[in-house]
């Protein structure tokens, strides 16, 4: 089942081909659904979710562009009048192109940094002051939701921002995709959507147009201290808090007038008040002190309804799962070890039903029906059980659909009994926690029938009620070559018609752009590493090499380079499938730019830095770089061991920030490209030792399994910054005593399962499958092997049948996504590991510990 809330997320150029939400059976409100805007005699061109109708006069490279924000219900009325504004200036508009995409930009759920921005003109700088006139007399006072990064135009909904318009071959980005503008005051600057606006921009605007912008009012009042968010979204946001009155821990929620629209069209503001009369309807009920938060606070500022109640301590039941369950103990499934954990552990979640159970009939008692458990707002504490978040609650009556779907169904209207009978569902979760199948699959209660006997060999889990049956069989899971054939067709019809990807690599005038495509980390580079004994993966092989023939389509940016996120892996993946001088066009393009770029302003990253970069060269040089290669080369290994030397020197075990941590940000994934190099020209290794040592060093053992620490214990056992990642570089790093030690043995034990996180590469099962394969079939020295046949089980449970076939989403959407980090071309990788079907052997080979040299590229048998 499809919900729109999937739209929301930080992807809001994506293409929704594969899902269809119009065909679904969900309650949302009608006037969600439909197109926008009337036909116009100025050309358009569907660009994702926008509808682009291009002006008569050219378009500025970049400038003030003006956002307008009508209300959701007014929006048809203010396009009309945008559109006559923009015929009269000749100038470029683009706007949401369906009512579903609109409300996506406005739901709850949207990324703060889009809300609101549904109309957008570009007018050229002679013409910004007389357009912005023009607009102001059409709509009249109006009131509409702020802008994030824009200054408003008191009493309308007009928003201005300075960015740029439409990139061209000239254009420069940074190493993280932002062009690169020359803003109003003349200074060079990243073309970032932000939060807060520039402040020097509102007195660029009033002398550009002699009419006075402020910003959204956003400070609290001096009786707060926000220590912390929880979560930002369209509608607001969750902060903890100091109490400088009291001293008592807090929580601040805010809510913003006309955004982070519900399925009824409810803003957060209302739903902030409706809270806020909530709580203090509790207030008279002691038996629930201490599992409910007591209200503290209320307060306006500008168009934000803010509540402060106070902080209930405790962990949600989302982390005391990953932190209790025998599922993630890394402990071999069937041993009598593992059911006796299990046992014990199942008592345990009968219990906490018993209580929740208990909670949500004393809330009944005191007119309160919660409507929204899930495990984010379901609190374990030392006491028992907590519930917090009641914007959903309803008083004294039945409520709309308001909580999550796999927890209540397509229930039209909601009860005490529906809180009841979600307790039993999320007991289910917490006895074996299907994250991905329960979000993903409207059958997924037949997987957990399967799955609880795989995992409890039988052990069902305790229920006062009935979870809903578990009506229908487990699908047969799809094998290798039916996820090789799936993907390829999906990035040939790509390839073909410009749709299935999380990002449009496509300029806005409909060129394709290779750059992108060439890319593992968001593009179709995957393809290349899937083995050719299919048709039809040989086929749309050859479709992507013809795309890349003849080297890049446009010169290569800075956010082209590195390993994941740039080409670096393309040359040698090319060479490979003998592609010899498309290999030497991109080779010669990527030095071409690294020739042209200060390596001081380069990350030390292993995806889109210096780490990366090193890494690629070797790779596409076998090992062996020579002349230009092999200058540049030495360039950056040099600058990279003087970056790392200076991490160790300054504690990298204890550094807060978050750019050095993990296999793609951090030290590992620095020793990995170092010791690559020093393989290369016969240097030491020690640095790269120390620098794998100091990332292992900041591992904590918690429940006999090694959780990757940011701050909080959090189960991480991701291949970006966490057990995977450490592993795979400590398998091409370390030598073979070194990884036979418990400490090695106790972080794989992370990798133990894929249940509760995504189906990705970076961050998802995806990435534990690599990892698993990686250390079981090349390294040989770790006593026991990782239950990679499991995780490829697991793995294969999360795709989604598409009309291409068994297909994996983006991250936990409902949106199918072909790149490699969080999509379908990391799953195909991952397999075709676990296969024995891809070898990145230049990379990951455990025959190059001490001194011995193996050269060789990216091979696929």
């Amino acid at each position: 089942m499809t919900y729109l809330d999937d739209l929301a997320d930080p992807v809001m150029t994506a293409p929704i081909t594969l899902w269809r939400p119009e065909g679904q059976d969900f309650p949302i409100d009608p006037r969600f659904f439909g197109p926008l805007g009337q036909r116009s005699p100025d050309p358009t061109s569907d660009w994702g979710i926008w509808r682009v109708i291009r002006g008569r006069r050219p378009l500025p490279p970049q400038g003030f562009k003006i956002h307008l924000a009508p209300c959701f219900d007014e929006f048809d009325e203010v396009l009309a009048i945008a559109e006559r504004v923009a015929q009269e200036f000749e100038l470029t508009l683009k706007h949401v192109a369906r009512r579903e995409f609109l409300w996506a930009l406005y739901s709850k759920n949207a990324p703060r940094a889009n809300a609101g921005k549904a109309i957008v003109l570009y007018p050229r700088p002679e013409d910004l002051a007389r357009c912005l006139v023009s607009l102001r007399r059409a709509l009249g006072p109006r009131s509409g939701p702020p802008v994030a990064g824009d200054h408003s135009l008191s009493d309308t909904i007009i928003h201005c921002r300075f960015g740029a318009f439409e990139f061209s071959d000239a254009t420069e980005f940074n190493e993280w995709g932002q062009a690169l503008i020359e803003g109003p005051d003349g200074t060079l600057r990243p073309d970032a959507r932000a939060v807060v606006p520039v402040a020097a921009d509102k007195d660029q605007l009033f002398e550009l147009t002699g009419l006075r912008f402020d910003a959204e009012p956003h400070a609290l009042p001096d009786r707060y201290r926000v220590r912390a968010a929880v979560a930002v979204h369209a509608g607001g946001g969750t902060y903890l808090a100091d109490d400088l009155a009291t001293g008592d821990r807090v929580v601040i929620k805010r809510g913003i007038r006309f955004i982070g629209l519900d399925g009824h069209g409810t803003d957060a503001a209302q739903r902030i008040r409706d809270e806020a009369a909530t709580l203090r309807s509790m207030a008279d009920s002691p038996e629930l002190d201490g599992r409910v938060p007591r209200l503290v606070d209320t307060f306006e500022i500008g168009t934000s309804s803010f509540l402060v109640e106070t902080r209930v301590d405790g962990v949600t039941l989302f982390e005391w799962v990953a932190s209790n369950s025998p599922v993630y103990a890394g402990i071999d499934r069937g041993t009598d070890e593992y059911q006796g954990l299990a046992a014990t552990y199942s008592l345990r979640v009968a219990t906490i039903g018993d209580r929740l159970r208990e909670l949500v009939v004393d809330l009944s008692r005191a007119g309160i029906t919660h409507n929204d458990l899930q495990p984010a707002n379901v609190l374990v504490t030392d006491a028992g059980v907590a519930l917090v978040d009641f914007e959903a609650a309803s008083r004294g009556g039945p409520s709309g659909v308001r909580g999550v779907p796999w927890v209540y169904g397509t229930r039209r209207e909601y009860s005490t009994g529906s809180d009841v009978d979600a307790v039993d569902r999320l007991m289910a979760y917490a006895y074996w926690p299907p994250v991905v199948s329960a979000h993903l699959d409207p059958d997924w209660r037949s997987r957990f029938t399967a799955g609880v006997q795989r995992y409890f060999s039988g052990h069902a889990p305790t229920s006062h009620a009935t979870t809903g049956g578990h009506a229908g069989s487990p699908a047969t899971p799809p094998a290798a070559a039916d996820i090789y054939r799936a993907y390829a067709r999906a990035c040939r019809h790509y390839l073909d018609t410009g749709v299935g990807l999380p990002h449009p690599l496509r300029s806005p005038r409909g060129n394709l752009d290779n750059r992108p495509v060439a890319s593992l980390g968001s593009g179709l580079l995957s393809l290349l590493f899937l083995p050719r004994d299919d048709d039809e993966v040989r086929s749309a092989q050859e479709r992507l090499i013809d795309v890349l023939a003849g080297g890049p389509s446009r010169p290569l940016r800075v956010s082209d380079l590195g390993l994941i996120g740039g080409v670096g892996l393309l040359p040698a993946a090319l060479r490979r499938h003998g592609e010899r001088d498309t290999a030497a066009q991109w080779s010669e393009a990527y030095l071409d730019r690294l020739e042209a770029t200060e390596v001081d302003a380069l990350s030390s990253r292993l995806d889109t830095g210096l780490s990366g970069i090193l890494t690629a060269i070797l790779l596409g040089t076998e090992g062996r770089p020579s002349g230009r290669a092999a200058a540049v080369a030495d360039r950056v290994g040099k600058e990279l061991e003087t970056r790392a030397r200076h991490l160790l020197r300054n504690d990298l075990g204890r550094s807060p920030d978050a750019e050095q941590r993990g296999l793609m940000g951090g030290g590992p994934g620095i020793a990995l490209a170092l010791s690559l190099w020093a393989r290369s020209h016969g240097g030491d290794a020690g640095l790269s030792y120390d620098l794998i040592d100091s990332e292992r060093r900041r591992y904590q053992v918690v429940n006999r399994a090694l959780y990757f620490v940011d701050g909080d214990k959090k189960f991480r056992p991701y291949l970006d910054r966490g057990n995977a990642g450490l592993l795979v570089a400590a398998s091409a790093v370390l030598p073979a005593n070194e990884l036979a030690n418990p400490r090695w043995q106790r972080i794989a034990a992370g990798l133990r399962t894929a249940l509760g996180v995504a189906p990705g590469l970076m961050t998802g099962a995806a990435g534990l499958l690599f990892a698993a394969s990686v250390v079981n079939a090349r390294l040989g020295h770790l006593p026991g092997r990782i239950d990679s046949a499991g995780l490829f089980a697991d793995l294969r449970s999360m795709l989604v049948q598409t009309p291409h076939g068994p297909l994996t989403p983006g991250g936990l959407g409902r949106r199918v996504a072909l790149d490699g980090a969080t999509g379908a071309g990391g799953v195909a990788v991952a397999v075709a590991t676990h296969r024995g079907d891809l070898s990145l052997a230049g990379l990951i080979d455990n025959r190059t510990h001490y001194g011995e040299r193996a050269h060789a590229p990216v091979t696929t048998h």
